[in-house]
């Protein structure tokens, strides 16, 4: 029967396996302590910076942002978005 490190090894290599690639480069691991913002649309796109993020969403999901808020501007619906994604964003070790 395999003990709980080997399980919780293997999640945690699972979730390093997962990080975005924009992380690659980080050799000190700075990214590293910084939230995980994953967007909430279609819930692929996972990054710690939150420029990236606020690409993503305009890039991936501007159309969709204009019908969810409908009178108010792009800039202002991605600015609501991000600090939703920021409020329930978790921290990575």
């Amino acid at each position: 029967m395999p003990s709980n490190n080997s399980d919780t090894d293997i999640n945690e290599d699972k979730e390093k396996s997962e990080l975005p690639a924009n992380t690659k480069n980080d050799r000190d691991g700075v990214l590293a302590s910084l939230p995980l913002l994953i967007c909430p649309f279609c819930d692929k796109y996972k990054t710690p910076i939150e420029f990236d993020m606020d690409l993503h969403l305009y890039e991936e999901h501007r159309y969709r942002l204009r019908k969810e808020f409908p009178g108010f501007s792009i800039v202002y619906s991605i600015e609501y978005v991000l600090g939703l994604i920021k409020a329930g964003a978790r921290r990575r070790r």
